[in-house]
């Protein structure tokens, strides 16, 4: 019985299928998977990595149990007051356990409210930093310039986050890169002027980049509870401080500045309904927003 040709070139043919199965081939990536390798490439990519990065503002993000549906900045204004002679808490049914702990300085490391708001503007600030780090990496499609707009916008953001966090908890630890699973539990927290040394480099090199909509001469105005049913309005600007008259009226006011009157304190509670239905709903108030001198005396 003669032996076919074809089975003389079996064993070869075999060897030579096994030598050229490299490592490489074995291993190819799974495109089918998210990961940062494969991400951060196309403008559509880091349009939802940036909206990520803004979406930790939302309740979904930063609530906690006890309070419900609540905004990022109602959290913060919530702690912010909770303590202080600005608000009183408890009493009522449902009331949050959170905030009447804060009030009695008897708050904890565990207590709902900070930990919600500790972890959602820590996990701005990874987002932030993954976008940061990747963002040069992407496409030709994706311009240079339309790269500087994206990381300005991380770093704007990152330095909003940290400028908070500082004003609840003080010193708090610094990454402004993504850290890795080796770096978690050697983290510590760094001094406030370390803090604000950051905040102020983001904010400054975000402002280089981003567009600006219009001027802004930072006016501002501010009550200020003084006690006793009575208040403080203060009025001003990048260039000039604040100075005795009326507000917003010439004359007129109702609003005293630089002066303790009840008014004032009237004012302070009507501003915070204003707070609610106009500031955050992002509403135009019926003022103009640059610095006027009028009725002011100085």
């Amino acid at each position: 019985m003669k032996t076919k040709p074809y089975k003389y070139l079996l064993i070869p043919g075999l060897i030579l299928l096994i030598l050229a199965c490299s490592k490489e081939f074995l291993e190819t990536p799974n495109n089918a998977t998210l990961s940062i390798e494969n991400f951060y490439k196309t403008k559509n990519d880091l349009d939802k990595a940036i909206t990520a990065a803004y979406s930790i503002f939302k309740a979904s993000d930063l609530n906690d149990g006890n309070i419900v549906g609540e905004t990022f900045t109602h959290g913060h204004f919530l702690i912010g007051n909770a303590n202080s002679d600005d608000a009183e808490v408890g009493g009522g049914i449902g009331e949050a356990v959170d905030l009447i702990l804060m009030s009695e300085c008897n708050a904890q490391a565990d207590l709902g409210l900070a930990s919600s708001l500790w972890t959602g503007l820590y996990q701005g600030i990874y987002r932030c930093n993954l976008v940061i780090e990747n963002t040069p990496n992407a496409l030709d499609e994706v311009s240079d310039e339309q790269k500087a707009i994206y990381i300005a916008e991380a770093k704007f953001i990152r330095s909003y986050c940290y400028f908070h966090l500082s004003r609840v908890f003080g010193p708090v630890p610094l990454i402004t890169a993504p850290l890795g699973s080796d770096e978690f539990y050697s983290v510590t927290r760094n001094p406030l002027n370390e803090i604000y040394h950051q905040i102020e480099l983001d904010l400054e090199e975000a402002a280089k980049i981003l567009p600006w909509a219009e001027q802004f001469d930072g006016h501002a105005n501010c009550f200020i509870e003084s006690g006793f049913g009575k208040g403080i309005l203060i009025d001003f600007n990048y260039d000039t401080e604040p100075l005795p008259g009326k507000f917003p009226l010439p004359g007129v006011g109702p609003f005293s500045l630089l002066e303790e009157t009840k008014m004032n304190h009237y004012g302070k509670m009507m501003f915070r309904w204003m707070y609610w239905n106009f500031l955050l709903k992002g509403l135009e108030l019926p003022i103009e927003s640059e610095m006027s001198m009028a009725g002011k005396r100085g």
